[in-house]
């Protein structure tokens, strides 16, 4: 059966035999076959009863509103892809950044804590050694109080 809008003309000649391929090879292989020409979707499905092909129902689709979309669709997941990858380098170069700073940081804080150590060994080693020891006072609490323990052995 075919339904057909006032003033459109059928595709297939009523009555005779159909010299189509495509309706050939459904009937033969059994499967359904699609095919996209210009802005149109052909489809060709097999209609069965008892496991044998009686029919092939065909359908003529404009799929131009679907590809607009699909178009657009694609646009928008393209400027939010190039937003992911942006704000992805933007993250790593923080995140770069930040790390950097880190260690600086950490840097200095060893390097700070060290230094007092340090003039305390070799506070140490002169007294060993027998000599007259003369520093400058610490800043930091606890090495402040290693000092004043050095202090009072040396004295």
């Amino acid at each position: 059966m075919e339904i057909l809008q006032k003033d459109q003309t059928s595709l297939w000649e009523k009555g005779n035999e159909m010299k189509n391929e495509n309706v050939q090879s459904v009937f033969s292989s059994g499967k359904a076959q699609v095919f996209l020409k210009d802005n149109h979707v052909e489809a060709y499905v097999p209609v069965r009863a008892d496991g044998n092909v009686l029919y092939v129902l065909y359908t003529l689709l404009d799929a131009a509103p679907y590809f607009q979309h699909a178009v657009s669709t694609k646009q928008v997941l393209q400027e939010f892809q190039q937003l992911i990858n942006e704000v992805g380098y933007k993250m790593m170069l923080s995140i770069f950044i930040f790390s950097l700073l880190f260690l600086l940081v950490l840097f200095s804080v060893i390097r700070s804590v060290l230094r007092p150590l340090k003039v305390f060994s070799k506070v140490l080693r002169e007294v060993g050694h027998g000599q007259a020891v003369k520093w400058e006072q610490v800043k930091a609490k606890e090495l402040r109080e290693i000092q004043e323990a050095i202090t009072e052995v040396v004295q």
